[in-house]
């Protein structure tokens, strides 16, 4: 089971995401998710793993879906929480998220292209 919340502070938004992100739970999630970038369409906004359990490529894809959705500048999406070892089915998918803003690809030095080559590798 996954959940999803919005919560607002101090000029940015939240959206929290628990449970399993998986290819059972993330299809209901898919929606309110887009809904709740749509909404603040202009604030900088995270998104918080730190209560996910569980991501696989179901998952991967739900996140990146709410990176890559177009917004202005100075309105990116950043995901946290993701980093721990054992939450994602397939590390390699890793750098293609963590620290992903709408612009580029930043995790631990790895370069879009490298996390785009990560991922093609297979």
């Amino acid at each position: 089971m996954a959940s999803l919340a919005l919560h607002e502070a101090d000029g940015g938004a939240t959206i929290a995401l628990g449970g399993r992100l998986d290819a059972y739970s993330v299809g209901p999630l898919w929606s309110t998710a887009r809904a709740a970038l749509a909404s603040h369409p202009r604030t900088r906004l995270t998104v918080d793993c730190r209560a996910v359990a569980y991501c696989d490529g179901a998952g991967v894809a739900l996140l990146l879906d709410m990176l890559r959705q177009p917004r202005p500048a100075g309105a990116g999406v950043r995901i946290d929480g993701l980093a721990e070892p054992g939450r994602i089915a397939d590390a390699r998918a890793v750098p293609a998220v963590i620290g992903e803003t709408h612009d580029r690809v930043e995790a631990r030095g790895v370069h879009a292209g490298q996390a785009q080559q990560l991922l093609a590798d297979g």
